[in-house]
């Protein structure tokens, strides 16, 4: 088996499973109890918190656990805009279903959504967005690294000409792949999801810069400091923390990813594939675009030998309309959004486990035009 489909979710890490499985046995008891086990879990907790927050370069206060990224994302944005009424935000025509559902209650509910969509390249500018921020924008929230073509925005940058205006971000798949550091990211808020790097596929955290610029979406919540209700998945919170900690040197580990992509991309010349592209990249994803082949089609063959990639992300799996990414990127051809596929990977997968699914690609797409010059010939 050749797993390449890390963007939708990676195995857990043994070390996160050990975890776990020792939490769940000595540390059943509830953080918020008064007695010694519900202490020592509430120390687990904190220990958790803190060393998850370390790697993001934040302070343990300013994390906050989750049931996962979408939670993560509908929580942050809520809890910015909880008490106020909002009349104009701001976000992308690319972002997670989770926020994309977030934005289209608000506009339900009357405020004024302006949705920008990037240019043939996959990336928004400061002007972009400068040129639709008004006085009374509440919000604003842009995805760090797309899912399906890992394309990165300029998050930083975008942050500086927001000025003052609160400004989140979905890092979800950023986090464990790339070197992150949200204080100098500059966000007021940021999502990230544990199972994206060995962790568990039930936790998640938001990043909160100041416990000021939010307020609680349910009144009277205790857990989490308020930011959401019902107990602490601790073993979880502990189990994330490991995967973590079991993380590479991210510096290091981005450079022989970036080799790896480089050796993929090079086996799969032969069958003429092209490759999304951008200046800012993940690494670790890899869109492909064959021409004459469909993307549900190689996933089929490929899924046949054993090799498991995918044509989007995983929350949109079963829809017929192409992601708003790839109407962004091929705006005028529903035949090249249609021959999407995405290959992700992760520190663990191997050189040799990716040349294998090029040269499986290459192998399908020379088959299938073999037969079509077959089935021409004949005619």
């Amino acid at each position: 088996m050749i797993y390449l489909d890390h963007a939708a979710g990676s195995p857990m890490h043994p070390t996160a499973i050990d975890t776990w499985c020792r939490a769940q046995n000595e540390f059943a008891a509830n953080p918020s109890s008064l007695h010694e086990p519900g202490t020592r879990t509430a120390r687990l907790l904190e220990l958790a918190r803190k060393e998850t927050a370390a790697r993001l370069d934040a302070e343990t206060e300013q994390l906050y656990f989750t049931a996962g990224g979408s939670e993560a994302n509908q929580l942050a944005l809520g809890s910015l805009l909880q008490g106020k009424d909002p009349k104009h935000v701001v976000t992308t025509t690319i972002e997670h279903p989770s926020a994309a559902s977030f934005f289209g209650r608000l506009e339900r509910n009357g405020t004024e959504v302006t949705r920008l969509v990037p240019d043939r390249s996959g990336v928004l500018t400061s002007e972009q967005l400068t040129r639709v921020l008004r006085p009374d924008t509440a919000l604003i929230s842009i995805q760090l690294v797309n899912s399906e073509t890992g394309i990165m925005q300029p998050v930083s940058a975008l942050k500086q000409a927001a000025g003052d205006t609160l400004f989140h971000t979905d890092a979800v798949q950023a986090f464990g792949k790339l070197p992150l550091s949200l204080n100098k990211l500059g966000v007021e808020a940021a999502s990230v999801s544990a199972h994206k790097l060995g962790g568990p596929k039930h936790m998640g955290a938001v990043y909160l810069k100041d416990r000021m610029c939010w307020k609680e979406v349910w009144p009277n919540t205790t857990q989490e400091h308020g930011f959401r209700p019902g107990t602490v998945d601790v073993p979880g919170t502990a189990a994330f923390a490991a995967a973590v900690q079991a993380l590479p040197d991210l510096r290091v580990a981005s450079r022989e990813a970036l080799e790896k992509r480089r050796l993929f991309i090079r086996a799969l010349r032969p069958a003429g594939a092209e490759v999304d592209e951008a200046p800012q990249q993940s690494p670790y994803i890899i869109g492909i675009r064959v021409p004459g082949v469909s993307g549900q089609y190689l996933l089929a063959l490929l899924d046949r030998k054993g090799i498991y990639v995918s044509t989007g992300t995983a929350c949109t799996q079963g829809e017929t309309d192409a992601s708003m990414m790839m109407q962004a990127l091929h705006p005028d051809s529903h035949a090249e959004r249609s021959r999407f596929l995405r290959i992700s990977f992760t520190h663990t997968t191997t050189p040799e486990e990716l040349i294998q699914a090029a040269e499986a690609i290459c192998d399908i797409v020379e088959a299938v035009r073999r037969n079509e010059h077959v089935s021409k010939s004949t005619r």
